[in-house]
């Protein structure tokens, strides 16, 4: 096993990326977010990192999407709160363990998804053996985009889609679905 590291702007579709990519390869996709590990008791978080990396085994072979990487485990400071180094010594015990393991059967893809890949501690980042670039779309993409989004809406035959993707330049795919429905 290996990590990957997807990071860029918000909006841009990182997590439906690794949706996409579990989807095809017809595998489980777990997605986790900081309100699903950290809890509000002493050591509940601790257990739910454990019993997420016990799903992920069960479900093997299957991609481990961290979503929002950042807000999980950004940079060590001394004003750290304890829980937050308890989280980063769990999780990162259970990666490194993952990731030795030499058992075929047990193939787990860990991903990682953030829109500040600066913020994170370094020790995570480390254990992202390859990382990429998810920008936003150029003016081919959004207008495929548009055309997509909007294939089932009765339109007038003049529409004329790439005026639309050229005046929405800098628009995530997320920007480009917030306008379609404000404007429907």
């Amino acid at each position: 096993s290996s990590g990957v590291l997807l990071y860029g702007p918000p909006g841009c579709g990182k997590t439906l990326l690794v949706k996409a990519l579990a989807s095809t390869a017809r595998i489980p996709c777990l997605v986790v977010t900081p309100s699903v590990l950290l809890r509000k008791y002493y050591g509940e978080t601790n257990a739910q990192v454990r019993s997420l990396f016990s799903l992920a085994a069960k479900l093997s072979p299957c991609i481990l999407c961290i979503d929002e990487l950042d807000g999980l485990f950004r940079e060590r400071s001394e004003q750290e709160h304890e829980v937050s180094r308890d989280l980063k010594t769990e999780f990162l015990q259970w990666v490194d363990g993952m990731m030795s393991k030499d058992d075929e059967d047990r193939q787990i893809l860990l991903v990682g998804a953030t829109n500040r890949p600066f913020d994170c501690d370094s020790a995570v980042l480390r254990r992202m053996s390859q990382s990429h670039f998810v920008g936003l779309p150029d003016l081919t993409a959004r207008s495929v985009y548009l055309k997509h989004a909007l294939r089932s809406v009765p339109i007038t035959n003049d529409f004329d889609f790439n005026e639309i993707a050229c005046r929405s330049e800098g628009y995530s795919p997320s920007d480009l679905r917030q306008l379609l429905q404000t404007a429907a």
